[in-house]
């Protein structure tokens, strides 16, 4: 039976859920021993810790250290013990168990001369005596028939004996049963209900509990049973391990969805590697801030020296090291992340993402090692984030700022202005080659070049380049000289620089001209130019004679389409006679009044003269002069000739014409200098 007191409240600076410790008597009450609680005794109480927080329950009183333990009936934490703050008030009461109202029937008797007999309907058990108002022991009347109560004396004329006889019912802390003392519990069967007290017990077969076993002085740590085929264990009022009606065991977890299921940190110890006791390396699995963690932690003695392992089928096939460094296939990694395929297939590593069959490492030659795409997908470099920079397609085409291939290797440097390196350009051939086209590959553009110099070569040697300063050199630094010009070297050597000959053509004869003449090799479809330099004469009427000829290898020239007698300009009255396609129409450079030979080239007295020559293959040649020659010893004459020249043979027949030859007609001592000029 708890012990009730009257006005027994004090303090307490506990926190938690556990035995309280005992302050001092609240103003106005008194303490629990000074209320008459002894050590030992159970007492009903009540916790108060603020406005809303309570709770009530029964505890066991200790003196020495002014303690008290909580079994918890009834609170505002669920029923649970609640987690006092420091500053609660605790003090004695009932509850509403305790006050219980029974039904009960009292019988009273005026007692004659030594009377010991009085008769009454009662429960045995179930029965209280007094005599003139003094509760009668036990020892003091026999109530075992439940018809009589028997004194143990004789009562003295009129005393009065009441007997109170109470209705067999449950009242808190009270064991009821059928036997013939409800007030014990039977050796076997029986029910028994409220508190079990004890020490040592010993249980031969099944004990029965209805849901929990719980400390004693320790009334939230318990083990459970809260469900059919269900077991827990609780400690400072929470549950920490369950094992489910699956079999499923879950610590931390009322709802285990595996064989096992730990919520926190699960560590394994081991000795560390100093040996010393304190400060043990551990194995851990747990979750931490939203991470799980699984690994070797090491004590605060140990070196750090531990490996996190992982083994398949016995072997170690993962390891990560002290340094953090990652090996796979290799339990000794030499960097971050150290892939020793040596013991498996060619194909070392993939990687794969929702959208592509992946990228693969492979090794499948000595000193080779290939990385590659899975089929139809694209090699994509990228830097600063996700920014594409370069492409090798799934054609095995190289893309530098673009996605769209224009050869084998495309660089797209802007708008419509792209490098693209091809073998299959129909201008050069079927040979690799480099050019400039639009985004769309339609049409070609601009390409520039730049450097301190810019060289081309074939086979081993450097055949032109272009220097610094813009000039060209062949085979290397050969620049030539001011004023040179390139001279084709034919299709079987290198071109050369040369004296200039009117820019795009060829100088193919050169010579000063006196008494003998000058043949030249010509062919249809090129032009050749013909020039008189310091051409100086003695007397008059000196010409320059032209003869042609349709043999390559002949000698003989006919229809001197150049010679003449007289003075020919564009004002001549007898121009037209000059200018006529026939075969014998004469042509010539004349002089009259010319002042001699003490004249230098350019002053009055020499000349200079100019003669074109064209012949298109099947039709008649065309020739074209012009001259400047001195009029008189003051002026100058200009003036032009042309003809239309057919073949020596037959007059206005459009013979193809092979060679052409200039000889000295008139005066010995003329002389000049004649360049002939070949179209290139």
């Amino acid at each position: 039976m708890v012990k009730l007191v009257n006005r027994a409240k004090m303090t307490t600076a506990t926190t938690g859920t556990g035995t309280i410790t005992l302050g001092s008597a609240v103003d106005g009450f008194q303490t629990f021993t000074a209320a008459g609680v002894s050590n030992g005794e159970t007492v009903r109480y009540c916790i108060e810790d603020g406005t809303s927080n309570f709770e009530l329950g029964s505890g066991v009183f200790t003196a020495s250290g002014t303690t008290l333990t909580r079994v918890v009936s009834e609170s505002s934490n669920s029923n649970n013990a609640i987690n006092l703050s420091g500053d609660a008030i605790v003090f004695i009461t009932a509850i509403a168990a305790d006050l219980q109202p029974t039904t009960f029937t009292t019988t009273v008797f005026t007692a004659t001369a030594n009377q010991t007999t009085f008769s009454v309907s009662y429960t045995v058990g179930f029965v209280e005596v007094f005599l003139n108002g003094s509760k009668l022991s036990a020892a003091d009347f026999t109530a075992t028939n439940g018809t009589s109560i028997v004194l143990a004396s004789g009562a003295a004329v009129g005393d009065t004996v009441d007997v109170v006889a109470f209705a067999t019912q449950t009242v808190a802390n009270v064991y009821t049963q059928s036997a013939s003392d409800a007030r014990y519990l039977q050796l076997t069967g029986g029910t028994l209900t409220g508190d079990l007290t004890g020490t040592t017990s010993t249980f031969s077969g099944d004990v029965t509990i209805a849901d929990k076993i719980v400390h004693s002085g320790d009334t939230n740590t318990a083990i459970r049973f809260p469900a059919v085929d269900t077991f827990t264990v609780e400690t400072d009022g929470s549950e920490r391990l369950r094992v489910d009606n699956t079999g499923k065991l879950g610590i931390g977890t009322n709802s285990p969805i595996e064989k096992l299921q730990v919520v926190g940190q699960l560590i394994s110890t081991g000795s560390n590697s100093t040996g010393s006791t304190s400060g043990a390396e551990r194995a851990i699995l747990d979750l931490s801030s939203n991470a799980a963690r699984i690994g070797h932690f090491r004590g605060s003695t140990s070196s750090g020296s531990g490996k996190v392992e992982f083994f398949v089928d016995s072997v170690k096939r993962v390891t990560i090291d002290p340094d953090g460094k990652v090996g796979i296939g290799t339990g000794s990694p030499s960097m971050i992340l150290d892939v020793d395929g040596s013991s498996s297939g060619n194909d070392v590593a993939r990687f794969s993402g929702p959208n592509s069959g992946g990228l693969t490492f492979r090794n499948a030659t000595s000193n080779e090692f290939i990385l590659h795409t899975a089929t139809s997908d694209a090699l994509i470099f990228g830097t600063n984030g996700n920014n594409e920079r370069m492409r090798i397609d799934s054609s095995g085409n190289l893309l530098v700022g673009t996605t769209a291939a224009l050869g084998k290797f495309t660089v797209k440097i802007d708008t419509n202005k792209n490098i693209a390196y091809s073998g299959a350009i129909g201008e050069v051939g079927s040979v690799p080659a480099i050019y400039a086209v639009n985004d769309a590959g339609s049409s070609l553009e601009s390409l520039g070049f730049r450097g301190t110099d810019i060289r081309f070569a074939t086979q081993a040697a450097e055949r032109f380049r272009f220097g610094s300063a813009g000039q060209l050199g062949i085979g290397g630094a050969t620049y030539g000289t001011s004023g040179q010009v390139l001279t084709s070297g034919g299709s079987g050597a290198a071109p050369t620089w040369a004296d200039a000959g009117g820019g795009a053509y060829e100088v193919v004869s050169s010579s000063n001209y006196s008494s003998s003449s000058i043949t030249v090799n010509v062919t249809t479809n090129t032009m050749y130019i013909i020039e008189f330099e310091n051409f100086l004469v003695g007397t008059n009427g000196a010409s320059i004679n032209l003869g042609y000829s349709d043999s390559a290898s002949g000698n003989t020239f006919s229809n001197r389409v150049w010679k003449g007698t007289a003075e020919r300009d564009l004002n001549s009255t007898t121009f037209a006679n000059y200018f006529q396609s026939q075969a014998t129409s004469q042509v010539s450079f004349t002089y009259s009044n010319a002042p001699g030979t003490s004249y230098p080239p350019g002053a009055v007295g020499g000349v200079f003269g100019r003669l074109y020559y064209y012949q298109e293959g099947g039709k008649k040649a065309k020739v074209f002069s012009e001259y400047v020659l001195p009029n008189s010893s003051t002026e100058l004459k200009e003036g032009y000739y042309r003809a239309l020249v057919s073949s020596p043979n037959s007059n206005n027949s459009p013979t193809d014409i092979a060679r052409l030859r200039f000889s000295n007609n008139g005066n010995a001592n003329m002389t000049a200098h004649i360049r002939v000029i070949k179209g290139a």
